[in-house]
């Protein structure tokens, strides 16, 4: 009976867990590398310009999401090596280890914020995957 409760407690415990993660990243809405292109347009990535864009050069890397997106580039590559070629995040996505850039702020004209994230693996070293994300406004 007691090993009843602990593997009870178990299954209760891993169930809470994975409700709990997979609501985290339900609550953003993302978009696709073809959505990035018609919104922005595109450009192959310049890590010089994009990393020189600073704070307000937010339509410079907008215009090359679609490539870093369409062609994941930076998927199982380190996390500091984002940071090395793309500079500083401007954006924020779950902590301040994920790299996020911000695409679009929102405005009377587009009432909607977008952020390109470099979402990490579970040990936070890597990128597991590019993704654009809503960060703004319904």
């Amino acid at each position: 009976m007691k090993n009843y409760f602990y593997i009870l407690a178990i299954i209760m415990v891993m169930s809470v867990a994975a409700i709990a993660a997979s609501s985290v990243f339900n609550k953003y809405k993302y978009a696709n590398a073809s959505f990035a292109k018609k919104n922005w347009g595109s450009e192959p990535l310049n890590q010089k310009e994009f990393r020189e864009s600073g704070f307000k050069g937010d339509l410079v890397k907008a215009k090359m999401a679609y490539t870093i997106v369409k062609n994941q580039l930076y998927k199982d590559k380190p996390i500091s090596l984002v940071f090395k070629e793309l500079g500083r995040a401007n954006g924020y996505f779950m902590s301040d280890l994920s790299p996020a850039y911000v695409l679009q702020r929102p405005t009377k004209e587009k009432n909607e914020g977008w952020q390109l994230a470099f979402i990490p693996t579970k040990d936070g070293k890597r990128v597991k995957e590019v993704r654009i994300f809503k960060s703004c406004c319904d």
